[in-house]
């Protein structure tokens, strides 16, 4: 496994309005509680860029009705190896490695150690890939099973940091797994679903997509606006969202939807 991992990140202070919905301790589950085997869910905060996972029902309803979108499953675990969870009280975003050493990095410049938050399948079936974005200032990392998220990623800018972990089997589709608390707007604005939250908006219990950028189908090559008709209502494995311009996912060799013309 690739361990040469950054450890000299330093945490540094919210400083913009838009990072309201960066976590808070009264969002999370206790520290030190961590599932080994079963469905990681994953969750995205539109206003920061950060993702989000975790085994918690309970913790992912919890960041779900402050804000946060719900994308499905992204991994299911196994037993094996710790994966380390660490946050930055300062930034409000969170970090996951299995190395011990990146992990007491973190902690003697201010993060804050969260104890294991699962562990990697020591059958190694599946590959987490671990990619860090050098422009953002939190949500500089991302994890996936999607070989094609990865690639696009990379294309994006992103760099491909090997793999980070492993899981027993890959991310999937799947619905609100919970009771939709959020607080449903009454007049929704053109394009917004009034069925509230989620990461898209091709129905269901999911809602409108308040980030900015695009969603890519890794398969096809095309990218789309966030309220496209197109989309499917939940998250899946090809789909990845990239906050660049028009002009960039064209020289990035996607094409934009004929239906929602971005």
């Amino acid at each position: 496994m690739n361990r040469s991992f950054r450890t000299d990140r330093k945490p540094f202070s919210l400083t913009k309005a838009g990072l309201i919905l960066a976590m808070s301790a009264s969002l999370l589950s206790p520290v030190g509680i961590h599932a080994a085997e079963g469905e990681m869910h994953r969750m995205y905060n539109p206003n920061s860029g950060e993702h989000f996972y975790t085994s918690s029902l309970a913790e992912a309803q919890n960041i779900y009705t402050a804000g946060w979108d719900y994308e499905g499953i992204a991994w299911v675990g196994a037993e094996g190896e710790p994966v380390y969870r660490l946050y930055n009280p300062n930034a409000g975003d969170h970090h996951y490695t299995t190395s011990a050493g990146e992990r007491d990095s973190l902690v003697k410049v201010g993060w804050k150690d969260e104890g294991i938050g699962w562990t990697s399948d020591q059958q190694k079936r599946t590959p987490l890939y671990r990619l860090y974005n050098p422009n953002a200032k939190t949500g500089t990392h991302h994890y996936t099973t999607s070989s094609g998220e990865r690639d696009s990623l990379v294309r994006a800018g992103w760099r491909d940091e090997g793999i980070g972990w492993y899981a027993a089997e890959p991310g999937y589709s799947a619905g609100l797994p919970f009771e939709d608390t959020r607080p449903k707007p009454s007049n929704p604005a053109p394009g917004q679903n009034p069925g509230g939250g989620g990461s898209q908006t091709g129905g269901g219990s999911q809602g409108d997509v308040t980030g900015q950028g695009y969603y890519v189908n890794t398969q096809s090559g095309k990218f789309h606006r966030p309220g496209c008709r197109t989309l499917p209502g939940y998250f899946d494995g090809k789909w990845t969202r990239m906050n660049v311009s028009r002009a960039q996912m064209i020289a990035y060799g996607y094409s934009p939807c004929k239906i929602c013309k971005p």
